[in-house]
C-alpha cells in the first residue's frame, strides 16, 4: 500500500508538471501567433526604411556631383573672363610699347 501511495503521488506530480509544460507551450504559441504579425510589420518597416535610406544616399550623391559640375563651369567662366581681361591688358601694353 505504501508503494502504491507513493506511485500515485509521484504520478500526480509528474502529470501536473507535464500539464504545466503543455500550458506554457500553448501560451507561448499563442503569444508567438499574436506577435508574429507585429514582427512582420516591424521587419517590413525596417526594410522600407533601408530602401529609403539607400535612395536618399543615391540622391545626395547625384546632387553632390551636380554641385561639382556647376562649380567647375563657374570656375571655367571666371577663367575665361580673367583671360579676356589679361589679353585686353596685354593688348593695351603692346599698344603703349608700339607708340
Amino acid at each position: 500500500m505504501v508503494w502504491l501511495s507513493k506511485d500515485f503521488e509521484s504520478e500526480r506530480k509528474w502529470k501536473l508538471a507535464q500539464a504545466k509544460r503543455v500550458a506554457l507551450r500553448a501560451s507561448k504559441g499563442m503569444l508567438d501567433q499574436a506577435t508574429r504579425g507585429e514582427r512582420k510589420l516591424k521587419e517590413e518597416e525596417h526594410r522600407l526604411r533601408k530602401v529609403a535610406s539607400n535612395i536618399s544616399k543615391d540622391v545626395k550623391k547625384f546632387w553632390i556631383k551636380i554641385e561639382k559640375l556647376v562649380l567647375y563651369k563657374h570656375q571655367m567662366e571666371l577663367d575665361v573672363k580673367k583671360k579676356k581681361a589679361l589679353d585686353k591688358q596685354l593688348e593695351f601694353l603692346l599698344g603703349q610699347t608700339e607708340r
